[in-house]
């Protein structure tokens, strides 16, 4: 993976990350005190982030 489909992948998650905060912000109730999606999303970016493909 270069590194521009790596920056591409991680920003995408973190785009994802906010859009559910903005959610969260605006008064959407979830099952949980945190939106476990923000979780996973955030997961994800960090680990495509700090790995690398070997």
């Amino acid at each position: 993976m270069n590194n521009t489909t790596k920056s591409a992948t991680v920003g995408g998650l973190l785009l994802g990350t906010a859009g559910i905060g903005v959610l969260w912000a605006s008064g959407v109730v979830f099952p949980f005190a945190v939106p476990p999606g923000m979780i996973m999303l955030t997961t994800g970016a960090l680990l495509v982030g700090l790995t690398s493909p070997r």
